[in-house]
């Protein structure tokens, strides 16, 4: 488990998980990763079989779903039929992508390939909660702090224990103080837009700054901010005047 990713989520209602998988090393491993972003171990189901998932998916309301499709000598693909939103609940995690065109024709929400990495899994659980829960997909301000949607609910953040934001696809990596990341299924565009966020300036397509934590400003052939977390940030050229008056520079003295 990557120690920067954010264990203390606010849940905003719990969400019942289901993993199939054989390999009982692989299910709970999972299950260890899914537990360490938040979710509780009593609602994390594991079935090692066609039959069992079965049983399970018939008796319970899962939000979330993992698949592996190759289960000994059965296919998991036929689960996807139990009920008609076992699909679009379902993220496939299979060592092999022969089955991915199958698997999408059931209107599976991703498709993950083993092994993956933990930033791929986030992605995924964020980007299919978000589809069966509308509500979480809504970020608000509350009591002077951002609520982020993240995974299964959401982080209550102070803008002050934000160093920098970073785009990752559709998604932003928030990097908290402390050294925490947290992966919002919000863009960039959504937090520049956001005029709470006083002191935090877009310098870069891919990057907004808190200009309190900028320990240093290089510029040579290009310009670039060291930030107090040791990361090195391009800035871009229609960016550099707006930064170096924001910091206070004065290039006559």
């Amino acid at each position: 488990m990557n120690s920067n990713i954010n264990k203390n989520l606010i849940q905003a209602n719990t969400l019942k998980v289901l993993i199939v998988e054989d390999e009982i090393n692989a299910s709970e491993s999972l299950k260890t990763r899914l537990v360490g972003f938040g979710f509780s171990p009593a609602d994390v189901d594991i079935s090692d079989n066609i039959e069992s998932a079965c049983a399970n998916l018939l008796q319970v309301d899962y939000d979330l779903i993992f698949l592996d499709i190759q289960l000994g000598k059965q296919n998991g693909i036929s689960l996807l039929n139990v009920k008609p939103d076992v699909g679009s609940k379902t993220i496939i995690t299979s060592a092999y992508n022969n089955y991915a065109s199958d698997a999408y024709k059931h209107k599976v929400s991703d498709y993950l390939l083993k092994p993956f990495s933990e930033t791929q899994l986030c992605s995924a659980i964020i980007e299919t909660i978000n589809k069966e829960n509308p509500k979480l997909n809504q970020s608000n301000f509350v009591n002077d702090k951002l609520a982020v949607p993240a995974i299964s609910g959401f982080v209550f953040l102070n803008q002050n224990d934000v160093v920098r934001i970073s785009a990752d696809r559709n998604y932003s990596n928030i990097h908290l103080r402390d050294g925490k990341l947290i992966v919002s299924s919000k863009n960039l565009g959504y937090f520049e837009s956001k005029e709470f966020l006083s002191n935090f300036l877009r310098v870069h397509k891919s990057h907004i700054v808190n200009l309190n934590y900028v320990s240093e400003l290089e510029i040579k052939a290009s310009c670039s901010l060291i930030m107090i977390d040791d990361e090195r940030i391009p800035v871009s050229t229609n960016k550099r005047h707006a930064l170096e008056v924001l910091l206070g520079i004065d290039k006559s003295s």
